[in-house]
């Protein structure tokens, strides 16, 4: 196991304790939030570790659906260092994580990216302001496309 996966998997952890510092009103919700910014910044080429990147999106998600947005605006100036296509992998995968319950046996037994339906209208929103075009819409799929034979 490398330090990157490890990074990785406590973004997601770190984004909410972030989360839950702003909606407790935690006096040092900032600082927190500057080590949950500067979690990947240490070592060379962690800037675009997708478990960094996407926990903080959902974040400012989370943050934006609160009015909280001097910390969004901060991790906006964060999020801008990435590259357009990390960002756009970041947010397709979010966006495809429909189901909360994770497909396979994990500790953690649920889908870490997964957004509730009321934040969704954020990560949108999100991605717009970062890559300037709303997310492209979900192809259909056709009804015999599912099937398994």
């Amino acid at each position: 196991m490398t330090m990157g996966y490890l990074i990785n998997v406590v973004a997601y952890d770190l984004a909410e304790v972030c989360d839950l510092a702003w909606r407790q009103g935690v006096e040092k919700r900032d600082a927190l939030l500057d080590i949950f910014i500067n979690l990947d910044r240490d070592h060379e080429g962690l800037i675009e570790m997708p478990g960094v990147v996407k926990a903080q999106m959902i974040l400012a998600a989370k943050l934006m659906s609160r009015d909280e947005l001097d910390a969004v605006e901060r991790l906006v100036i964060e999020l801008r260092k990435v590259s357009q296509g990390c960002l756009q992998d970041c947010f397709g995968q979010i966006l495809a994580a429909r189901e909360e319950n994770f497909w396979e046996i994990a500790d953690r037994r649920r889908h870490l990216d997964h957004v509730d339906a009321k934040l969704r209208p954020l990560i949108d929103r999100l991605h717009e302001r970062l890559l300037g075009e709303p997310p492209a819409a979900p192809q259909p799929v056709s009804p015999g496309a599912a099937a398994v034979s």
